[in-house]
C-alpha cells in the first residue's frame, strides 16, 4: 500500500508542476500537449487512487475479521475458566462446571470432543438401565456410558444419576 500511496502523490505532483506551467507557454499548440500529459497523469492518479481504495477497504476487512477472533478468542476463554477436565469413570473424562463460578447455575458437564473445538455442548442424559447410565452429546454424538457401581448407585436427586453421584459432590 506504500508502494501504491507513494506512486499516487508523485504522479499527482507531475501533473500540478504541468499545470503551474501550462499558463507561461505562449503557444496553443503546446498549452495542448501539455493539459493532454495533465489528463493522462490525472487518469493514472485516478486509477492508483481506486487501488488504494481497494487495498484500504481490504485491510479494514482484514482489520474486522480479527477483531472479531479476538472477541471470539476473549469469549472463549471466559468458558474455559469455567470447567475443569474430571475422570467421571476410568478412562473417561468430561469437562466439569465450576460450581463456585455461578452457584445459580446447575451442575453439568460440557463434551470433551467439541470443548477442544472451543465449542460448549452440554452432555445430556440419554437414557438409564440397570448396567448404568447413558448420556450423549448434541453436537457430535458422541456416547458415554456409565456402569453403576453396586456399592454407590447414581444419585437419584440429581435426576438419572448425572454429575454429581460420580463428582463427589
Amino acid at each position: 500500500m506504500i508502494a501504491e500511496l507513494s506512486a499516487l502523490l508523485s504522479s499527482s505532483k507531475a501533473a500540478y508542476d504541468i499545470a503551474k506551467g501550462v499558463i507561461a507557454l505562449k503557444s496553443d499548440v503546446d498549452r495542448n500537449e501539455s493539459i493532454s500529459k495533465i489528463l493522462e497523469i490525472l487518469l493514472s492518479v485516478q486509477t492508483q487512487a481506486l487501488s488504494v481504495n481497494k487495498i484500504a477497504q481490504e485491510l479494514q476487512e482484514e482489520k474486522h475479521e480479527l477483531t472479531r477472533r479476538v472477541m471470539e478468542f476473549e469469549k472463549w476463554f471466559e468458558t474455559e475458566q469455567q470447567y475443569e477436565l474430571k475422570e467421571i469413570a476410568t478412562g473417561t473424562f468430561v469437562y466439569s462446571y465450576k460450581v463456585a463460578d455461578n452457584p445459580s447455575k446447575p451442575m453439568h458437564w460440557l463434551c470433551p470432543k467439541c470443548y477442544q473445538e472451543k465449542k460448549a455442548h452440554i452432555i445430556q442424559f440419554e437414557s438409564e438401565s440397570a448396567g448404568g447410565t447413558h448420556y450423549l452429546c448434541p453436537n457430535c454424538n458422541m456416547e458415554i456410558k456409565i456402569k453403576h457401581k453396586t456399592s454407590n448407585p447414581p444419585s437419584p436427586d440429581y435426576g438419572h444419576g448425572g454429575p454429581e453421584s460420580w463428582m463427589g459432590a
